[in-house]
């Protein structure tokens, strides 16, 4: 049996994706800094919305690693009014309720309101969150401007089903979490119903901009 390096190697050819990530993390935090030099203000609510797994927002509040700087403490340094324009959406009075992404996106409407100009992050899950908010949902989210989707499976995962599993086997997760899961799997009702031609349009049609990294 290969030891961790022979089954994860840090080496492909010639690419070392250790220093790769590195070199990249410091580009990125070289742009920040010169963010944070010019004063800059948010003009628009801005809503951070988390994904699977993450009712109470920990991938935006605090640091992944002890060497990264949290998306929060980010948007204090560079916006003078970021602890007024910004929320970090949490779940944790929701989540048992919500069977689907569908579910929370109703739950972001109620949050935000449907008709407050803003702009929405979303990570993972949270990316299907804002999705059906604004497409699926009654009332939708109409006035987003600018909508970011970070690592977000907007044409659903294969590793919903593996992530169901391994949430009701191994770690004991609760039912409506796994079915948080399992219902991102792209054989499910609910991402089948994002990727119809009429929900897609309305999300085209309802916001400015759309990014996805």
């Amino acid at each position: 049996m290969p030891g961790p390096e022979g089954l994860f190697p840090h080496k492909v050819g010639q690419v070392d994706f250790a220093k790769d990530r590195m070199r990249a993390q410091q580009a990125a935090e070289k742009e920040l800094q010169k963010l944070v030099q010019q004063g800059l203000t948010l003009k628009r609510p801005v809503f951070f919305v988390p994904g699977w797994n993450d009712e109470t927002a920990i991938c935006w509040v605090e640091p992944y690693t002890d060497k990264n700087t949290a998306t929060k403490t980010w948007m204090q340094r560079i916006f003078s009014n970021a602890d007024e324009m910004i929320t970090y959406v949490t779940f944790t009075e929701e989540s048992p309720r919500c069977m689907s992404f569908h579910d929370f996106g109703a739950v972001v409407v109620d949050k935000i309101g449907a008709n407050t100009p803003c702009d929405c992050v979303g990570h993972s899950m949270g990316g299907l969150d804002i999705s059906a908010a604004i497409s699926l949902c009654e009332p939708p989210l109409l006035n987003v401007a600018k909508f970011v989707t970070y690592g977000s499976p907007l044409r659903g995962t294969e590793w919903g089903e593996l992530c169901h599993d391994l949430a009701s086997k191994i770690l004991g997760f609760a039912p409506h979490i796994r079915s948080h899961a399992k219902n991102m799997d792209p054989d499910q009702q609910y991402i089948k119903a994002l990727r119809t031609p009429e929900a897609l349009k309305r999300l085209f049609d309802r916001v400015e901009d759309m990014y996805c990294v």
